[in-house]
């Protein structure tokens, strides 16, 4: 793992300094807390706290207690989020020397939870948390079978190259994703009915799902996913499932017509509110009233410069992209006066893309950074669909050079966890890919399916 720190290229300030602390090289102390200070995102001061704690069990930063653990509110929250303040909670305690009952009952609820899962494996799928509570269960059982068990599940993760990843897997997510792509793409090796049938069986009991087959969180990013997939291979076999997981979104929506990612009475965010859109337009009569709070929360949410707040993702183009073809998804449904909103924001998108479309013809996760082939990919669809023809023969130019021998894409991480961190699942370049290319054949059908079929 050493050896991964000092070969590796940090992605950013925090993992410079954390490669840094461990392999025995200079801080800048200065310049991760301006990076830290930085953050605006509505969890900032929880990701601020944990980040510190992170770099202080390192030696990166001293325990100074600038973020106070004991102002981060106990209210309900996604299930590692809960048992990593516990864990932060433990870990700042015990570097003051400090007992106390909630001390204890910290340690029984953090302690009693990782205890919960099967034995050799990562708790719910999220290496990192599992990694912070095995930090703070060392400091007070630094002998116990807890914390070996703990261990042998972080080797059993660790990749080729020597590095631990921060999730355990995302098998759940990105099949959902890859099946419902391959459907529009014609599906010729006849894999999406057994990609649905795997994804059905991962359905969780309050009839979300979660990222991976371990966790036992769901969240309405893999929902709509996840329905969005079922009600294409199959509305009559999967009614149940589809009629379980529409019940999940309809609970999860907030009043003001936004959803949030894990736990209703968070704060909604357009990008999860775009993906449960999609996945209940199809049954618009039952949905309407939800449906037309959701139409005007993402309206409502549109910046002035056409984006929409970036969420799990570093790339402007993404929720884009998302929130796009959500509203499209409405507009046979909604009020005349909706509509023209509908066809404003749109078009308000759209110039975005087109005024941040670099040189080469590609786009980059934010306006004038470098093009990459999965920003692109996000563009594509819209400006296909929505923007000028030389601004997408340019786009897909770019696009189609980008594309490796094989067929496949490589591109920078895209996705972000804990927000703002960068993390890489390489196959979603691919996926989203193949979407980009399906919306170019659907819009040229002349043009045949060559480039789709070698993706």
């Amino acid at each position: 793992m050493t050896g991964f720190l000092g070969r590796a290229r940090p992605a950013g300030v925090l993992d410079a300094a954390a490669a840094a602390a461990v392999t025995g090289r200079p801080v800048a102390s200065a310049e991760v807390r301006a990076h830290l200070d930085g953050f605006r995102h509505f969890t900032g001061a929880r990701k601020q706290l944990l980040l510190e704690t992170l770099l202080a069990v390192l030696g990166a930063l001293p325990f100074d207690g600038r973020t106070d653990p004991g102002s981060i509110p106990d209210e309900e929250q996604a299930v590692w989020t809960d048992v990593t303040l516990r864990a932060v909670r433990i870990l700042h305690a015990a570097h003051r020397n400090e007992e106390s009952p909630a001390l204890d009952a910290d340690r029984v609820r953090m302690a009693t939870s990782l205890g919960s899962f099967d034995a050799g494996k990562v708790w719910q799928g999220n290496t990192l948390a599992h990694l912070i509570a095995l930090h703070a269960l060392h400091t007070y059982q630094p002998g116990g079978a807890l914390l070996r068990e703990g261990l042998h599940a972080l080797i059993r993760v660790q990749n080729a190259d020597r590095g631990i990843p921060f999730i355990a897997g995302q098998e759940v997510w990105v099949t959902a994703l890859a099946g419902t792509v391959l459907a529009g793409a014609g599906d010729r090796r006849g894999v999406v009915p057994l990609m649905a049938a795997y994804v059905a069986g991962q359905q969780l009991a309050d009839g979300g799902w979660g990222y991976d087959e371990t966790t036992t969180q769901s969240d309405v990013d893999d929902t709509s996913r996840c329905a969005e997939l079922l009600r294409l291979a199959g509305p009559n076999t999967y009614g149940d499932r589809l009629g379980r997981a529409d019940n999940y979104l309809r609970r999860m929506a907030d009043k003001a017509g936004g959803w949030p990612t894990y736990v209703r009475g968070h704060a909604p965010e357009p990008d999860l509110t775009a993906g449960a859109v999609i996945a209940l337009a199809p049954d618009w009569r039952r949905h309407s009233g939800i449906l037309d709070q959701a139409v005007g929360f993402l309206l409502n949410a549109q910046d002035d410069d056409g984006t929409w707040q970036r969420s799990w993702t570093l790339s402007e183009s993404s929720v884009i992209a998302h929130v796009v073809e959500a509203l499209g998804r409405t507009t046979a449904h909604v009020s005349p006066t909706a509509r023209t909103r509908i066809a404003a924001a749109t078009a308000k998108a759209v110039r975005r893309l087109e005024q941040t479309q670099n040189p080469d013809g590609g786009w980059g996760q934010r306006n004038s950074t470098t093009s990459d082939a999965l920003s692109t990919a996000h563009a594509v669809p819209i400006i296909v669909r929505h923007g000028a023809a030389t601004t997408a023969g340019r786009a897909l130019a770019h696009f189609l050079d980008r594309q490796e021998p094989e067929g496949g894409f490589t591109a920078p991480p895209d996705q972000v966890g804990p927000r703002p961190l960068p993390y890489n699942f390489p196959v979603l370049a691919n996926v989203h890919a193949l979407t980009a290319l399906n919306t170019a054949v659907e819009a040229h059908p002349a043009n045949g399916r060559p480039q789709s079929a070698a993706v």
